[in-house]
């Protein structure tokens, strides 16, 4: 472990290292951090050479002592429910938590999966390969809301032109990302949701009026079963609070596919379709008493790569049989996935998709 969650990173600089720069001594030892968390640790003094305040341009010496202290009021990040959940052609696939930023937010205290993986990635590569070295930790190349668990695309490979390579192939519509939700209502037919996306300065993502051009954009949804407020209740979805309205109102299991994606497409096209995701609290229907975002990235597919990491929510059957567990998978088709088990009255068979 690089940097236990108990107590703060020491090091000592080897004979080899001395004469470098502090800061490019702990970008080696913590290749993951981010600039922006780097600018802030600077700036709260908490690097320390040999006990005192460290700059990033000052040249250490063998044997100095580098101390690298956590910002005061931030909670100890543990390994908890983030995992390694896929490697392979030059790709990782890590679980994020719901509640955990992607990338530190510049100025913020609050923690990051970012930081969480530069302090631990070793843990989760040894989880996966005990035998193998160690390397580099993954560059992050695809993001999730705070409030969305599941899974995050890093690149194992650092070189610039790994991740253009990565792009262009989202651009192309190479890349298919499978999200689960619950949403409010009853969605009984597939719907395309073209319409455009305002994101810029704003904090709501915004839809548009006009469908956008560009397909990579747009969110297909599948409903997989449709459930009652009394079924979620009693799975302890929905918490001692809920409304009692709600506990009468339907909600349906559903599956998204987006291919490039942007801030908030799959929660604001659902809103704007009349279909707010459950617990969602920027764009769903206020205090639903769900107490988190009920929206999970369970599958990436790409040329050469797949995973599947089914969300851990308490519906029993219901998600096994028809959403994350077998009955999910890519067909020779690439990117083409199968829920198993669907119910004849939510079957694709004879459907016409919505186009909104």
């Amino acid at each position: 472990m690089l940097f236990p969650p108990s107590s703060p990173l020491r090091l000592r600089v080897p004979p080899e290292r001395a004469g470098a720069r502090l800061d490019e001594v702990l970008a080696e030892v913590l290749p993951g951090y981010g600039r922006r968390a780097w600018r802030r640790l600077w700036r709260l003094r908490r690097v320390l050479l040999n006990g005192r305040p460290g700059r990033p341009g000052r040249r250490v010496r063998a044997g100095d002592e580098v101390r690298l202290e956590r910002p005061p009021g931030e909670a100890p990040l543990a390994v908890g429910p983030c995992a390694l959940v896929a490697l392979g052609s030059g790709y990782a696939a890590l679980r994020k938590p719901a509640g955990l930023h992607t990338a530190r937010l510049a100025g913020g205290a609050a923690a990051s999966f970012e930081e969480f993986l530069a302090l631990h990635w070793a843990d989760l590569w040894r989880s996966r390969q005990p035998d193998a070295p160690v390397p580099p930790p993954p560059r992050l190349v695809t993001r999730l809301d705070r409030e969305t668990s599941g899974l995050l695309l890093g690149l194992m490979d650092a070189a610039l032109a790994a991740e253009e390579d990565f792009r262009s192939l989202e651009r192309e519509g190479g890349v298919e990302k499978i999200y689960l939700g619950l949403a409010h209502g009853a969605v009984r037919g597939p719907l395309l949701i073209r319409a455009g996306l305002e994101t810029r300065k704003r904090r709501r993502t915004k839809v548009l009026p006009l469908p956008d051009s560009d397909a990579t954009r747009h969110t297909r949804v599948t409903p997989l079963r449709l459930l009652d407020g009394a079924f979620l209740r009693r799975k302890g979805i929905l918490g001692e609070e809920a409304a009692q309205a709600l506990l009468k109102r339907p909600f349906t299991l559903i599956r998204a596919r987006i291919l490039r994606g942007s801030r908030h497409q799959i929660r604001a096209h659902l809103a704007g379709a009349g279909f707010p995701l459950l617990g969602d609290p920027l764009y769903g229907e206020g205090s639903d008493g769900a107490g988190r975002l009920y929206l999970h990235h369970a599958a990436i597919s790409l040329p050469g790569f797949f995973a599947l990491d089914p969300p851990d929510w308490e519906l029993g059957g219901e998600l096994e049989e028809n959403a994350a567990g077998s009955g999910l998978s890519p067909e020779p088709r690439r990117g083409a996935y199968l829920f198993k088990g669907v119910p004849p009255v939510l079957g694709s068979r004879g459907w016409r998709e919505n186009k909104i």
